[in-house]
């Protein structure tokens, strides 16, 4: 945090607790409320930090303080130009919708 790169740091619920998903097809949402089966391997919490490249991403993990048998993925994080041109187009129109206040 005091090197300016801690962006969020935050703990999730196990899957098994206050859970829901939403699922997508053919432009439709559907909501399936939990609680679902714990599985063996689940995303615990996460940590989000703005470095300059892998390497430094792969440094800042290495001093999480972590606990025997824990593990910590590294992972980039999309942003919308990561994306094809389509997604880019409905990413905006629901910007738009959001700013509009719908």
């Amino acid at each position: 945090m005091k090197a300016g790169v801690l962006l969020a740091l935050d703990g999730l619920t196990p899957p098994s607790t206050m859970s829901a998903r939403v699922t997508f097809k053919s432009g439709k949402s559907k909501v399936t409320d939990g609680p679902f089966t714990e599985a063996k391997e689940v995303v615990g919490g996460y940590w989000v930090i703005q470095v300059k490249s892998r390497e430094e991403a792969l440094e800042w993990a290495s001093r999480i303080p972590g606990s025997d048998n824990e593990m910590v993925e590294v992972r980039r994080l999309l942003e919308v130009t990561d994306f094809p041109a389509e997604v880019q187009e409905k990413f905006k129109k629901f910007e738009q919708q959001i700013a509009e206040g719908g």
